[in-house]
């Protein structure tokens, strides 16, 4: 669930990117914050992104100069401005309906932000606070009539299993640092402020796993989902963290291959989110938990059976003994015998989560999953991916069964240049590649062993005159190319905007190199 999600621009030089990385640091903005910072743009972008898809194009068209405004923020460093924006721009689509009531603007300002989202599933209470995105308003913007209500509910699927009703709590502005613990009800029992107001929520016994939570606060027919962090429960949490530890107290400088090195990444987390550090997306800590023991006791056997669950995501660190990659992989639900994989490449100051929780709300995963292809988003910093599309493919290749004659690639901005970059070092080993919002240097060895393009930039999308430059590069060097330009759309939207054109051209090469003219050879 990630993320920061308004990319940067990467087109220019990386020290561009450097300087913004420095100018957090010197802004202020500590790396705690800029995790929560993350998850905060990263639900805002995703709940946009929902009503963007199912919008007219007149809702689309009325949100482009609020979403140009947040990226620009983005970049100004204003993050708190940024996220205020995207609201904006989620409003801007919903309609007249929405834009005519300050209630749901101003109460969108405020998430649910849990002291820990990881509990054991024995029950219990558990403290969270009202968090506002920016400095707060005048109290007479804020929803203030008695009428107000605030419901939190634990989801299983979309059922409530414990909900909770908290009525008034949206209006509390005052600033007093003195900590206020609230039961049942919620009512105020002191004077402080939403950020340091703290309260209890009992929790029943809890089947152990990974549950979303439900915020709707409303106010008359006016009704606003806020964002709150999901939840988990483990069952004797305690015990089992505490021979995590000791297996990675043992092992952390064991030198292993993909199954020893994942072990460790996860037990690395696993210790952090006990923390309840902050994290970019909702962590399922029960599943995660769950995978490491796996992993620890089963070895082998687990990375198969991984194969065989399509009903949530998995992460690996490959491992080639040189070099190591993070990825994030779904596996499609009916499994053709030979997997076509699907990379994924995310912009900058993005992650491996941005096609899975971000980017048209992950519909791209869903997309593959209805054509049987295995998705490996890879993570990549600033320098880079830790291993190329041929050492990953090696490394699933020796546990999963995957189809080396079906690999295609798609990238959006900084991960365009990235897609780009691996199909030129590896012409021979990708069957096409979409270029979203962004370009790179094609080299010669396409010239050679041309691969179809699809390219697609927004026309208020400033990585536009680099998709153009891309696609002009590509037809120079033969390479078969399908340019094409969307109406209302920026740096943001284009991933959404292009994801059925993507897939169609990813089908109809796939059509044209399994079914060639007759006469061809």
């Amino acid at each position: 669930m990630l993320t920061v999600l308004l990319h940067l621009r990467v087109f220019r030089r990386l020290s561009h990117l450097a300087s913004l990385f420095v100018g957090f640091v010197t802004s202020g903005i500590a790396l705690g914050q800029m995790e929560t910072m993350r998850f905060e743009l990263g639900r805002r972008l995703t709940r946009f992104e929902r009503v963007w898809e199912a919008a007219d194009n007149h809702g689309r068209a009325a949100c482009v100069d609020t979403m140009d405004g947040a990226v620009r923020s983005f970049f100004g460093l204003q993050l708190d401005t940024a996220a205020q924006l995207l609201d904006r721009a989620t409003q801007n689509v919903l309609g007249d309906a929405i834009s005519a009531s300050p209630y749901w603007l101003a109460s969108n300002r405020y998430s649910i932000d849990f002291e820990t989202t990881w509990v054991d599933a024995q029950g219990g209470a558990i403290r969270f606070r009202l968090r506002q995105i920016g400095s707060p308003q005048p109290s007479n913007e804020l929803p203030s009539d008695r009428n107000g209500t605030l419901k939190l509910a634990i989801l299983n699927g979309n059922h409530p299993i414990n909900s909770m009703d908290w009525k008034d709590v949206i209006p509390l502005s005052n600033t007093e640092a003195k900590e206020n613990v609230a039961k049942g009800n919620g009512d105020s029992q002191g004077s402080e402020s939403p950020q340091e107001t703290w309260y209890t929520w009992e929790l029943p016994n809890l089947p152990p796993g990974d549950y979303q939570v439900s915020a709707i606060c409303q106010s008359g027919d006016v009704e606003s989902d806020l964002i709150a962090e999901s939840i988990s429960a483990s069952s004797n949490l305690e015990s089992r963290m505490q021979k995590v530890q000791s297996w990675y107290e043992e092992n952390r400088r064991t030198k292993g291959n993909t199954l020893v090195s994942t072990a460790k990444w996860l037990a690395r987390e696993l210790r952090q989110g006990l923390k309840g550090e902050p994290t970019e997306i909702d962590i399922p800590w029960n599943a995660w938990l769950t995978d490491f023991e796996a992993l620890r006791d089963q070895q082998g056997d687990y990375l198969k059976s991984i194969a065989h669950d399509s009903k949530r995501s998995f992460w690996l660190q490959l491992n080639s003994g040189e070099k190591s990659q993070i990825v994030r992989l779904r596996f499609p639900l009916n499994a053709p015998p030979k997997l076509p994989v699907l990379f994924a490449f995310h912009g900058a100051g993005g992650s491996e989560n941005m096609f899975f929780e971000a980017y048209g709300a992950g519909r791209l995963i869903d997309l593959a999953n209805q054509r049987g292809w295995l998705v490996v988003s890879p993570r990549q910093s600033l320098s880079g991916l830790g291993m190329d599309i041929e050492a990953m493919l090696n490394e699933l290749e020796a546990w999963f069964p995957i189809d080396r004659e079906r690999v295609m690639l798609v990238g959006h901005s900084m991960g365009a240049a990235q897609a780009v970059n691996q199909v030129s070092i590896h012409p021979n080993s990708v069957q096409a590649v979409a270029a979203l919002g962004g370009g790179g240097m094609p080299r010669s060895s396409l010239k050679t062993n041309p691969v179809p393009f699809f390219v697609a930039a927004g026309d208020r999308d400033f990585g536009r005159p680099r998709a153009k430059s891309l696609a002009d590069s590509l037809r120079s060097l033969n390479c078969p190319v399908e340019y094409r330009d969307y109406a209302n759309v920026e740096h943001m939207v284009i991933v959404q905007a292009a994801l059925n054109d993507v897939f169609a051209f990813l089908d109809d090469v796939a059509k044209d190199q399994k079914d060639p003219p007759a006469g061809g050879n």
